[in-house]
This record gives structure tokens, C-alpha cells and sequence, in this order.
């Protein structure tokens, strides 16, 4: 005789058994809208570090001492083994005897060099080499920073917002840094000079693209950053890694450019 208790469990089993497993969940690949959601700036900067290499490989006698400079501040903000790899490769290139004054930028260096014993004279007419301005400043606490250079500076240097009035302020900062200057306001007369210039420039093209990674940058030396102008450079980073679109008239444009922006977006990361 069947109890009801049997009945019972076995109408259990057989619903039981009867019931759908479940579905497992179903995994959907999301897809990145890159101008909803542009990539990070790691991966600007690591794709920058690619560029750069390759264009050392195609073209190493082209390079200047500049990009020792740049790749030096890129590895410094934003540390990696590759950073620090391609800063090690350019100067490797660029300063093989280690005697460029200017490598007082990224390591300790007591000598001064021989160009600051004679002081040089701001011209009538006309400008100086900026690099005349940026080594006097990073060794400012050895000779000292003249009123005469920042009078220049503050004067017949600029050039409404250009390459020159960038370098003059970049000179600022670096005296600063070494306790020669104090700030004034002439550094917001030359950041002001950079952003109206920045603003009325169509950029596309490498050159363009390199005075604008100049000018964010120097902004963001000099405690202007300005988020719309760095903004915009952001965008004209290539599929390649490099930066604008390329003229090849001047071939060291594109390193240089592409220097400047990771540079920008390392002191931002």
C-alpha cells in the first residue's frame, strides 16, 4: 500500500526533475565609444614610448639634446621601465661625452659651464637663443639670475604666445625653483599671452600640434594649467602613437611634438 507520504514525495521528484536548469549568464563584449571614453593617458603615454622608438630606429642622427630633456621629465612623472628605457636610449645618442650644460635639468651637476663666465647682453634688436635664458636659470644658484634677463623675459623675449614667450616663462619657473625669483606678474602676463594664442590657432598639423603641447605645458610649469587647451591636445594623438597630422618638412617636428604631449599628460597622470 502507497502512503500518502510517498505520493507526496515522489510528485516532489517529479517536479523537481522536470524543472529547466538554468541559463548560464550570457557574457556581452562591451564596446568603447573612444569618443565617449577616451583611453587613459598610461596608454597615451606608453603608445607615445612605442612611437618614439620606432622613429629612433628609422632616423637615431636626427635627434637633439632637447629630447633627453623630455624623455628625462616623462620618465620622472610617470615612471615605468619603458620611460625610463627610451629616457636612457636618447641621451645615450644626444650627450655620449655627458657635457651638455643643460643636464643640470634632470641630474645634479656643480660645474658651470664655460658660456656663463662671459654673461651675454640682451640685443637692441631682436632675440637671443632661448637656450641662453633656460641655462642661466637652472644655474641660477651659481651665478645668480640677472634683473637684466628678467627684464628681458618680461620684454623684447615675448612673442605674443609663441615658442619664445613659452621658453621666457619656462626660465621663470626654473630660476624660481631654485629660489632666485619670486613670482610675479609677468608670469601671468606670459601664461595669459599663451592661452590667447592657443585659443585663436587652428591645430592639426604637427607644427601647430607642437606649439600647443608647448604652451599646456608651460601653463602647467608655471601653476596655469588650463583643462580646455589640454583638453584639445589630448585628441590629436594618432593611431600610430605620434601626435598631428605630418608634413615631413621638418621630420623632428613629430618627435618633438610627441614628446611634449606625453610629457603633458605624464605630469597629469
Amino acid at each position: 500500500m502507497i502512503s500518502h507520504h510517498n505520493i507526496a514525495l515522489t510528485l516532489l521528484l517529479v517536479a523537481c526533475s522536470a524543472a529547466p536548469a538554468p541559463e548560464p549568464p550570457v557574457l556581452v563584449a562591451e564596446v568603447v565609444d573612444l569618443a565617449v571614453r577616451p583611453p587613459s593617458r598610461a596608454m597615451q603615454i606608453a603608445h607615445s614610448v612605442t612611437w618614439m622608438n620606432q622613429w629612433i630606429d628609422a632616423q637615431p642622427d636626427a635627434l637633439r639634446f632637447d629630447a633627453a630633456i623630455g624623455t628625462a621629465a616623462i620618465a620622472k612623472a610617470h615612471p615605468t621601465a619603458e620611460t625610463q628605457a627610451l629616457f636612457e636610449r636618447v641621451l645615450g645618442l644626444v650627450d655620449q661625452d655627458g657635457g651638455h650644460p643643460m643636464r643640470r635639468l634632470f641630474e645634479p651637476e656643480d660645474r658651470v659651464p664655460p658660456e656663463l663666465s662671459t654673461p651675454w647682453l640682451a640685443p637692441a634688436e631682436g632675440r637671443v637663443n632661448v637656450n641662453r635664458v633656460i641655462i642661466e636659470a637652472i644655474y641660477c644658484d651659481k651665478v645668480g639670475f640677472r634683473q637684466q634677463t628678467i627684464d628681458y623675459i618680461c620684454g623684447p623675449m615675448r612673442d605674443d604666445g609663441s615658442y619664445q614667450t613659452a621658453h621666457g616663462l619656462w626660465g621663470l619657473v626654473l630660476a624660481n625653483e631654485r629660489g632666485c625669483v619670486e613670482r610675479s606678474p609677468c608670469w601671468q602676463v606670459l601664461g595669459d599671452e599663451l592661452v590667447a594664442l592657443a585659443k585663436q590657432t587652428k591645430v592639426k598639423e604637427v607644427p601647430q600640434v607642437d606649439l600647443l603641447a608647448e604652451q599646456v605645458l608651460m601653463l602647467q610649469l608655471s601653476g596655469q594649467p588650463n583643462a580646455a587647451l589640454s583638453a584639445q591636445l589630448r585628441v590629436h594623438q594618432r593611431e600610430d602613437g605620434g601626435w598631428g597630422v605630418s608634413t615631413d618638412e621638418k621630420p623632428y617636428y613629430g618627435f618633438h611634438a610627441t614628446f611634449l604631449a606625453a610629457w603633458v599628460l605624464a605630469l597629469e597622470d
